[in-house]
């Protein structure tokens, strides 16, 4: 191999590293959005669930008896609270706050407004 085969193998190899790099940058951007919009779902379907659950229970209460029975798998625990909700979100990496509600965290990130959220609370 020659000086200009080397140089020429050496010139397409950067155009396919610097390609490669804006692939896997496009990547990890359509990853964070499809995060964003499974933790935004997630949240909506809870809020779904606890919607169903609630009219559910005050339409039984005021026919006086029911006929059918929520799915366990579907049932939310009235018990648990919205602080705890949102705390659980929180543990699982996902931002509570105003600002950033749904979007996903970095490992590790902690989050003034979130915390501030989460304190407001209590």
């Amino acid at each position: 191999m020659d000086y200009q085969d080397i140089k020429q193998l050496l010139d397409q190899s950067s155009e396919q590293l610097i390609q490669l790099n804006e692939t896997v940058a496009q990547l990890t951007v359509a990853l964070n959005d499809l995060m964003e919009e499974n933790n935004r779902l997630r949240i909506r379907n809870q809020d779904l669930m606890a919607l169903f659950s609630q009219n559910y229970h005050t339409n039984t209460n005021e026919s006086g008896t029911s006929t059918q029975q929520l799915p366990a798998e579907n049932s939310t625990d009235d018990s648990i609270s919205g602080k705890a909700r949102l705390q659980t979100f929180y543990d699982e990496g996902i931002h509570v706050c105003h600002p950033y509600f749904g979007s996903q965290r970095y490992p590790d990130e902690e989050c003034m407004f979130c915390q501030g959220v989460l304190d407001g609370l209590e």
